[in-house]
């Protein structure tokens, strides 16, 4: 099988790039260095197959009864028919990888292990790329090529060293930990989904948390002076510090699974692109686990190049569409860094002091936006003027293009096929959804966005016209669907008033490409992302 995309590690964020692309017909070639599938619990990643957060509950060190309990997501927003997840999960990366792996198989795609990057090479058409086999006696090199290349090789990524981006940040020395997995038996189980911590992380301290997908597995973090080079070496003493610390005597670990020592890194690059090679997830930035963003950040970013990089490997997009992932997602990054560094040093300065562990609404991630980027168009009249914050758009009560389109119940198919009843049912991964809001009996504009996309090769975009709930026309004008906004939540979630024509455009990553006023308007946004 020939492939236009070499994809360069096999975590989260190289997989969900991955079956992106496999989803509109482009499969990847995926190499991973590891030869078997790492096990570990690096971080609380959070998805929605995933264990709700346990609260966490605080000890002194060598105590059995807890001091406070505390709950990290109380400040979390609640559920609403626009936003009906909310409330943040979690699930291990070994389990986040499994998962995935799976899904790529079944879309027809494969991880190649044991295979790693050498070297590469670009021109003005192609990348060029020197792969070997790890682990052979002797070493067997392949040279392959390709149309692009995307680095997902984490923190110590060698596309992104090859590539020559900055790395910039800083190394927190002075907070270096010991985390890993253990197999605990005794007096802990998982009848109680707490997270624990013995002492302050001001100082020094003990936490565990319940790994739920795994019975029997906790994740743990040391820290202060005892996160020693013996206790990583010696396992003896490991069970003699976990005994003592936690006050539970009859307390034992198996060998753990995996046990290193963690610094933490705030890092980003100055570019997420260079030519026909891109960078993505924590080759591209690594931050404090503060605030669980890392996850989602990697997703958002493979979801975000995925269906760019899909349109211009198949001929339907020119190349400068892809510039676009570095406008949008590189202040993102730079943003979430800020948020994370800051959430850590109160965290780590303000001892068991509640406040310090509330994880507030804006880390869910749903207001993360791409407003005022060059690719996105907003022509709506009286829009408040763009600012520099893209983390969290909710609050200013106003919808724009660049922000995450929401979702809409209670929908009632007029015309066309509707598998549920809901805006979530339609959207897609592998086209634009070209939504119409008019209540007009015969809407010009209509017409005209159905004349304007029939020039577009077949399924790029699936037109919906969304009616209000006591209209009478069918609007027979040739849209791919036709419905009913049965109870008003449609209109009440993209602020449209029920006697207005307003097209929203929105993008395969789930993102408002676009709101304008009329068909003109979809011209010029189409135009600009290069169709």
């Amino acid at each position: 099988m020939n492939h236009s995309v070499l994809i360069v590690g096999a975590g989260p964020t190289g997989l969900i790039l991955a079956i992106t692309l496999a989803l509109n017909g482009v499969h990847a070639r995926v190499i991973e260095r590891d030869t078997a599938r790492k096990i570990g619990q690096r971080a609380s990643d959070i998805l929605s197959s995933s264990s709700q957060i346990p609260q966490m509950a605080a000890y002194p060190i060598g105590g059995n009864v807890p001091i406070k309990t505390m709950d990290m997501l109380s400040d979390a927003a609640e559920p609403s028919d626009a936003f009906p997840t909310t409330r943040a999960v979690m699930l291990g990366q070994e389990k986040q990888v499994e998962i995935l792996t799976a899904h790529l198989l079944k879309l027809g795609g494969v991880v190649e292990r044991g295979i790693e990057l050498v070297s590469f090479e670009q021109s003005s058409e192609h990348v060029s790329a020197v792969l070997k086999r790890c682990g052979d006696e002797e070493v067997t090199e392949e040279r392959a090529t390709f149309d692009y290349l995307v680095g997902t090789d984490g923190a110590h990524s060698q596309t992104r060293k090859q590539l020559g981006l900055s790395f910039l940040g800083e190394t927190r020395k002075a907070q270096q930990m010991i985390i890993g997995d253990v197999y605990l038996r005794g007096s802990l189980t998982h009848d109680q989904p707490l997270w624990r911590i013995w002492g302050d992380m001001s100082s020094s301290f003990l936490a565990l948390r319940p790994v739920v997908e795994t019975p029997g597995l906790f994740f743990l973090f040391i820290g202060g002076p005892e996160a020693s080079q013996s206790i990583l070496s010696d396992h003896e003493e490991l069970v003699c510090y976990l005994r003592r610390t936690s006050g539970r005597p009859n307390l034992d670990c198996d060998k753990p699974t995996w046990l290193s020592p963690y610094t933490p890194n705030v890092r980003m690059v100055d570019s997420f692109r260079k030519d026909r090679v891109f960078v993505a997830g924590d080759a591209a930035h690594v931050h404090s686990p503060a605030g669980g963003q890392g996850s989602n950040s990697g997703a958002q970013d493979a979801f975000n190049l995925g269906w760019k990089l899909a349109l211009v490997v198949k001929g339907l997009a020119r190349p400068p569409l892809l510039d676009s992932y570095n406008a949008e997602r590189l202040p993102v990054i730079a943003e979430m860094l800020q948020l994370t560094s800051a959430l850590h040093d109160k965290t780590f300065k303000a001892g068991l002091d509640d406040q310090a562990w509330k994880r507030g609404s804006h880390l869910d991630q749903l207001g993360v936006n791409y407003r005022g980027t060059p690719f996105v168009l907003d022509e709506i009249e009286g829009r408040p003027p763009s600012t520099s914050n893209c983390y969290d758009s909710r609050p200013s009560g106003v919808l724009m293009a660049g922000d995450r389109a929401p979702d809409a119940s209670s929908l009632i198919p007029s015309r066309g096929v509707l598998t549920g009843d809901r805006l979530f049912d339609i959207f897609n991964a592998t086209r634009h959804t070209i939504l119409v809001f008019t209540g007009q009996e015969s809407d010009p504009q209509a017409s005209l966005v159905v004349q304007l996309l029939k020039a577009y090769p077949p399924g790029l975009f699936k037109s919906v016209a969304v009616l209000p709930s006591d209209s009478t026309t069918s609007l027979d004008v040739g849209f791919d669907l036709v419905v009913k906004d049965g109870q008003g939540n449609g209109y009440a979630a993209y602020k449209i008033p029920s006697d207005s024509t307003v097209i929203v455009v929105v993008r395969p990553d789930g993102v408002i490409g676009a709101m304008l006023t009329n068909c003109d308007g979809l011209h010029r946004y189409l135009d600009i992302i290069s169709f």
